[in-house]
């Protein structure tokens, strides 16, 4: 059987700043599809544009969280969310708060800060 590396972890970065309290990452883009049909049953398959979603978690320190928010929330023309998986990078632009919420575990000591983000387009730099 073969041993192949795997990418164990991967960094990621708001407007060019490191992420170090992202815990959880989840990226997906989907594009609207519909299949045709008339009478004579199926014509073919439309496509529209691509949608870019997100959601962060991030563990929370005592000193505060690292990402402001409110400051990127405001931001002309949104954020930029990049990661590096494997030898592959890629981006997401236009990036908007769509959700934030708070959790906490007192019993374990868990408390994590998570935000969902709607981008304009999933760019791969590398």
């Amino acid at each position: 059987m073969a041993s192949i590396d795997l990418v164990g972890q991967v960094p990621a970065e708001i407007d060019g700043k490191i992420a170090v309290t992202l815990t959880n990452l989840t990226v997906r883009e989907s594009t609207p599809t519909t299949v045709k049909k008339g009478a004579l049953g199926a014509i073919g398959v439309a496509q529209g544009i691509k949608d870019v979603t997100g959601q962060m978690r991030f563990a929370v320190p005592k000193t505060g969280l690292e990402v402001n928010f409110e400051a990127i929330a405001n931001q002309p023309g949104g954020f930029v969310f990049s990661w590096t998986q494997g030898i592959n990078r890629f981006a997401i632009a236009g990036c908007v708060l769509s959700e934030r919420d708070l959790s906490v575990d007192n019993a374990s000591g868990n408390v994590e800060v998570s935000a969902s983000f709607v981008g304009t387009e999933l760019i791969r730099l590398a």
